[in-house]
């Protein structure tokens, strides 16, 4: 296991998200255990391994100082947030645009991505303008994209 454990630490050092290490260790994990099943290994080497934590991103303001850095270095923070004033430029600059309600909800109300990806028109309310957030649409890593309640 210790091979193995290094090999992910050198993954997460040369760049793999946290995220993308779960997910392939997952793998790993799932057809060695399945492998010793079989009896094909005497036991799985990644049983009782471990990654090492990662952290949550954090989100960050989407400040004109941070879009200079972006221009300049082309690198953006993980989670950015737009500033009141940026939305504000933002929507009237898409008015005409099929989505500019859907923008409109996400940017006024905070709407995540997964909130907003799994409305339904059940959801609406159009005439008096409501919205009820129900569910949410999230990735897990053996079942892909799921909806949660």
């Amino acid at each position: 296991m210790a091979r193995v454990e290094h090999a992910f630490t050198r993954l997460l050092g040369d760049g793999m998200t946290t995220a993308t290490a779960r997910r392939v260790f997952s793998t790993l994990r799932a057809g060695l255990n399945a492998a010793a099943r079989e009896g094909l290994i005497p036991r799985s080497p990644a049983r009782y391994g471990k990654l090492p934590r990662g952290r949550r991103p954090f989100a960050v303001v989407w400040t004109k100082r941070r879009v200079e850095e972006w221009r300049k270095t082309g690198e953006r923070p993980v989670v950015a947030v737009w500033e009141p004033g940026q939305l504000t430029q933002f929507l009237p600059s898409i008015a005409g645009h099929p989505l500019f309600p859907l923008f409109r909800l996400v940017g006024m109300r905070r709407l995540r991505r997964g909130e907003a990806c799994e409305l339904q028109w059940g959801d609406l309310d159009l005439d008096d303008g409501l919205a009820c957030i129900a569910r949410r649409l999230q990735e897990d890593a053996r079942a892909g994209w799921t909806c949660v309640r």
